[in-house]
């Protein structure tokens, strides 16, 4: 397979090359250069005018895409069509590797018949599984409750995590899911993820302390949601305060074991990331120097821009890893704003960007890229790096030989649009053509 005509961006923060070609023979790259590449009437030609051809996308954060426990808080797995349109989505977006971080999936729950290449992380230490029943825990079966962390790295998981999640943690699966339920439930008002988060601020603060509850802006904020005629600051503080602090210092005690794991075995620990959690992982670097810890999702909405930048440096001088995900920045954006990503991205404070799920609104990590690279927040090439040469490096067991254009490395390529990295048109695994002009091989076009 023969493609030329397009720029190339070789994932390594190099300078892109504008018109060149990648030559792929069976199911490996042989040979990456400018100008139009050696021709043969064997080969097939894919001409990439007015495109830019990648690496495949590495994705180190996302939900839902295994028939298993969903999400850190084991609940009752998607169905096997909603994983298999997660998986599709990914690969549409140019995904081709993903890292599952629900935590307590099991290899035989992987579809490996889907073409997006899916790993596993693990979440099996007693306080997860104790914080998991507090929130949830329908998911779980024996065999689920048996497995440890040891041994699901021996069965094949390539990371440890997520540890500790939105729902909590108080995060973004409280602010999607949890509170509008129990708000809804007591008036029949559903609020946006926005809204409840506004409310949830008001009554516990960022950090999530009692002491932060403000009888006044509690009111104002019931009022401004249309709800001061329908529950009482009081009953507000109660609902939010049950639904969101039960979980956290259990969660919390999952974040040590986890780093102990880390240390002792070498694999890379995924740490939910916010106001609540950032001071604990700080500490664990320092308890704890031989473990590899990942500060996932750090643009978090619950940050302050000044401060999600701050405890991006701070960590990163502790080694750890600073992940940003997309979430629905590049769509909606009332999940997350996009002000946390950009200027993480403008600050140069970042290691990978990653989806994460957004209460399954959110957006593939090429559009996320390119809102950034329109805004002048990065350049093509160190985008390009964040999403495929960093993360196959730092987490090897994920993409192994994948991330990079280069003679030897596997053939997982994307071709997006020149002037718009987030459309993209043809992805590649493996050497062979799964998805054509934005359909998918064997698809009825759309």
């Amino acid at each position: 397979m023969l493609i030329a005509g397009g720029a190339i961006v070789t994932g390594d923060n190099t300078k892109p090359i504008p018109e060149g070609y990648v030559l792929v023979r069976d199911g490996r790259i042989v040979d990456v250069g400018s100008g139009p590449g050696p021709p043969s009437q064997d080969d097939e030609f894919i001409d990439a005018a007015a495109q830019i051809v990648l690496p495949g996308i590495v994705n180190t954060h996302a939900h839902g895409c295994v028939e298993g426990p969903f999400v850190p808080v084991g609940s009752p797995a998607l169905a096997k069509s909603r994983v298999q349109a997660e998986l599709d989505r990914h690969l549409y977006g140019g995904e081709t590797t993903v890292l599952c971080v629900c935590g307590f999936c099991l290899p035989r729950e992987i579809d490996g018949s889907h073409s997006v290449r899916t790993c596993l992380a693990t979440s099996h230490t007693p306080a997860n599984f104790s914080a998991a029943d507090l929130v949830d825990g329908r998911g779980l079966s024996s065999r689920h409750r048996t497995m440890t962390v040891e041994r699901a790295l021996e069965d094949g998981a390539v990371a440890i995590g997520e540890i500790g999640a939105g729902h909590s943690l108080g995060g973004g699966g409280q602010d999607y899911l949890y509170i509008p339920n129990v708000i809804e439930q007591a008036t029949g008002v559903r609020l946006r993820p926005d809204q409840a988060r506004q409310l949830k601020w008001a009554i516990l603060g960022r950090t999530l302390s009692r002491d932060a509850f403000d009888a006044k802006q509690t009111a104002n904020c019931l009022h401004t949601l249309g709800l001061s005629g329908k529950l009482q600051v009081s009953q507000a503080r109660q609902f939010i305060e049950n639904s969101v602090l039960p979980s956290v210092a259990t969660t919390l005690q999952g974040f040590e074991e986890a780093a102990a794991l880390s240390a002792q075995t070498g694999a890379r620990a995924v740490l939910h990331t916010s106001p609540v959690s950032v001071g604990i992982i700080a500490k664990l670097a320092k308890k704890y120097p031989g473990a590899k810890l990942v500060a996932a999702h750090a643009n978090q909405s619950d940050f302050q821009t000044d401060e999600a930048l701050e405890w991006a440096r701070r960590l990163r001088d502790l080694g750890v890893t600073i992940d940003i995900s997309t979430w629905d920045i590049p769509g909606k954006a009332i999940q997350a704003s996009p002000d946390n990503f950009l200027q993480m991205l403008a600050a140069d404070v970042v290691d990978t960007v990653s989806t994460d799920y957004a209460g399954g609104e959110w957006e593939p990590i090429l559009k996320g890229l390119a809102l950034a690279i329109k805004a002048g927040a990065v350049s093509l090439a160190a985008a390009v790096a964040l999403a495929t040469a960093n993360p196959a490096r730092l987490f090897p067991a994920l993409a192994p030989n994948r991330g990079l254009l280069a003679p030897g490395k596997i053939g997982d390529i994307v071709l997006v649009d020149a002037e718009d990295i987030g459309n993209v048109r043809t992805v590649i695994i493996g050497g062979k053509i799964v998805v054509r002009n934005g359909v998918g091989i064997g698809e009825t076009p759309r």
